[in-house]
């Protein structure tokens, strides 16, 4: 299980957020005029020490997992290819039921892992 501390929200208006932050409500997505960009976000990273973390799990839709990507090329993209809430939700229940099932790795390697690992979902 990843410690929630390490847990960030991708804001398009406020960059990487923790699961505590209050924040003021917005509309706004990547792509339009007054949003984040990809430099700041990595200036967050920076700034807070995630530019060094070994794995990096990105739940979001294409857009939001692209601008992860550009800042860890090496983030993995378990959504990647859903059209929709609908295909995210059902690949998420599919990965959950797999971990429960004993089918993904376990333990080990992965439990030392988890001090060093960001999740990164887009809202």
């Amino acid at each position: 299980m990843t410690d929630l501390a390490s847990i960030r929200i991708l804001s398009a208006k406020y960059g990487l957020v923790g699961l505590g932050d209050v924040i003021e409500p917005y509309e706004l997505s990547f792509g339009q005029r007054s949003a984040i960009s990809t430099s700041e976000v990595r200036s967050q990273v920076n700034r807070t020490g995630l530019a060094v973390v070994e794995r990096v799990i990105v739940l979001a839709g294409q857009r939001y997992a692209s601008l992860v990507k550009d800042i860890w090329p090496y983030g993995e993209t378990p959504l990647a290819g859903t059209r929709g809430i609908g295909e995210q939700l059902a690949r998420l229940k599919e990965l959950a039921g797999t971990r429960r099932n004993g089918d993904a790795t376990d333990g080990g390697a992965e439990e030392d892992l988890i001090a060093r690992r960001t999740v990164v979902a887009g809202r």
